[in-house]
């Protein structure tokens, strides 16, 4: 994996400088240029994602001393920093120099709701996770009514022997053949040993990597 490492602890807020803004629009593009590459049939084998690390030090932006020992950057940041702010005045200043740190002020109004600045970075719409409509399954709603029931035909509580598993394992395979561009499992490893592995009648894994005689079901493409 490329790499490109953007450190400066010094800074207390993060910012965007033209340095950094410069290298999130290359590995941007870069991104979409393997898209690009892959959805055009030129992407073979395992892509070479770009990646950006911020290194920052640990417990950065909060106290870096207290009572006279090193926090920020050491182990101290990893447990509670502040653990007397009941009983220690100088603990709860502290504490509040730290939240104040974020200017509460300038991101909720006096009744405590999120200024219209932060609402306005908020997704909106089908564009929320968990609100489109293929996040919610609308997509696959038809087949899957109707697939249950086939799959279930015939059952009978206490009377039929079956493995719930193998049944939902069918009921997924019916889904993929009936939508099968907007239909995804992601369990690639535990398929099988989750007794799922009827989706393999019609879906292989997807696997970016070369694939060799021996594999089972495993294909660069999704579909």
């Amino acid at each position: 994996m490329a790499t490109t490492s953007i450190s400066s602890p010094a800074m207390t807020r993060v910012a965007c400088t033209r340095s950094s803004r410069q290298t999130l629009d290359s590995c941007h593009e870069r991104i979409r240029e393997i898209q690009a590459a892959a959805r055009g049939g030129a992407g073979v084998g395992r892509a070479v994602w770009p990646a950006i690390v911020l290194r920052t030090p640990k417990g950065w932006t909060g106290p870096k001393f207290v009572d006279g020992l090193p926090v920020e950057g050491t182990f101290r940041a990893h447990q509670v920093p502040l653990d007397n702010v009941r009983t220690n005045p100088d603990h709860l200043a502290q504490l509040e120099e730290w939240m104040r740190s974020y200017r509460p002020e300038e991101l909720f109004d006096g009744a405590g709701t999120p200024v219209a600045a932060v609402t306005a970075l908020m997704p909106h719409g089908d564009k929320r996770m968990g609100d489109g409509v293929r996040q919610r399954g609308e997509v696959a709603q038809a087949a899957a009514a109707s697939g249950v029931h086939r799959v279930c035909d015939g059952c009978r509580p206490g009377v039929t022997v079956a493995e719930s598993t193998r049944r939902l394992g069918e009921w997924i395979r019916d889904i993929y053949r009936d939508n099968a561009d907007n239909f995804r499992l992601f369990c690639p490893d535990e398929t099988n040993s989750n007794r799922l592995g009827a989706v393999f009648e019609i879906e292989d894994r997807c696997f970016e990597e070369a694939t060799i005689p021996i594999d089972d079901h495993v294909s660069p493409s999704d579909g």
